[in-house]
């Protein structure tokens, strides 16, 4: 039976309790952008405690940023976000194969048909290690043109064994965040305030850094 037969029966108990929420706004109230992974045990609302309406939760397989380009810019641009939260997970399908893999997989479920030989010009943009993949896409966002200057970008781990959300660090013990001066200004007190703010903030729990390594291949 298909799982699309249940979707009205579940709708009509939702929309009982709908309430206001037809009145928010368009725009995220917390103007964060969360970038996670598509996996199913994966709820950003509930383990990070944010409520409809308050950020954009921006999903593609393995939460990377690459992928997740083009729905960052947009809301930046037009909806006003100005703070990216990098999530990936421990267990995440994206450190078990690799492109090659995935496209001999998909080519041999259907050999000769050459339609199928289009997956060759996908990456799949897998990752060999959890909290690696990680800082390589905050450093993607810092340093890419298309990312707002003023931004500022965290990365995290999230525990699917435990629920826990940790901070990654950078080779400094430091929490992996990035905060790229206001472009009109190298002084900007905002600036520095939010630099200075990230840095505390990063031996709030220095206990999840090794935690991290013993699950980062999970």
């Amino acid at each position: 039976m298909s799982v699309h037969r249940d979707f009205n029966k579940a709708n009509e108990a939702y929309v009982a309790n709908f309430g206001d929420k037809g009145r928010l706004a368009l725009a995220p109230t917390k103007k964060l952008a969360i970038v996670t992974c598509m996996d199913a045990r994966i709820n950003p609302y509930a383990h990070l405690g944010i409520n409809e309406g308050e950020a954009h939760i921006i999903r593609n397989a393995g939460g990377v940023a690459k992928d997740a380009l083009r729905s960052i810019i947009i809301s930046q641009r037009l909806l006003g976000t100005r703070e990216i939260a990098v999530f990936h997970h421990t267990g995440c399908g994206m450190l078990t194969f690799t492109s090659s893999h995935l496209q001999t997989l998909v080519k041999d479920s259907d050999p000769g048909n050459p339609a199928l030989e289009a997956v060759d010009k996908i990456d799949f943009l897998e990752f060999p290690d959890l909290e690696q993949s990680i800082k390589d896409d905050v450093a993607f966002l810092k340093e890419n043109p298309l990312v707002l200057p003023e931004t500022v970008v965290t990365g995290w781990v999230y525990e699917v064994e435990t629920g826990k959300v940790c901070p990654v660090q950078n080779l400094w013990g430091r929490l992996c965040v990035t905060h790229l001066r206001c472009s009109d200004s190298p002084n900007c007190l905002i600036c520095i305030w939010k630099t200075v703010r990230s840095i505390l903030l990063s031996f709030i729990d220095e206990t999840c850094h090794s935690h991290i390594g013993s699950l980062r291949h999970m």
